[in-house]
């Protein structure tokens, strides 16, 4: 299961469906909060994580899960609307294994990535 973290539904809608549509299983939460609440039942095999989230941003959320060690492993892709250089580098020293753009990136991109990280079909 990919775990989709962003703070904007109709995203969180598009990456659903997306995803559906090649047989991946995808729940999203809207909020950290939410997200925690997910992490702490049965851990997804992938998570999408957007960088600009109000409140807790992405790489707050993803140092977080970087330090907690039952969720450590999960390799984590961040997203968002920019490609500032010194913020992918950051996210990467962090953590993150991949980073796309929401508007540049192909889909085909980031389903690669996925099959990479081995997020099963259902």
């Amino acid at each position: 299961m990919v775990l989709v973290i962003d703070d904007y539904p109709p995203m969180g809608h598009v990456l659903k469906k997306l995803l559906a549509t090649y047989g991946i299983p995808v729940q999203c939460v809207y909020s950290a909060a939410e997200a925690w609440e997910v992490l702490r039942g049965i851990p997804p095999d992938v998570i999408l994580l957007d960088d600009a989230m109000p409140g807790k941003n992405g790489l707050q959320m993803l140092d977080e899960i970087k330090s907690t060690p039952t969720l450590a492993h999960i390799p984590v892709v961040m997203y968002s609307a920019g490609d500032d250089p010194v913020r992918i580098a950051q996210a990467i020293e962090h953590g993150a294994v991949h980073w796309f753009v929401k508007a540049t990136t192909p889909w085909d991109h980031l389903l690669g990535t996925l099959q990479e990280l081995h997020a099963p079909p259902a």
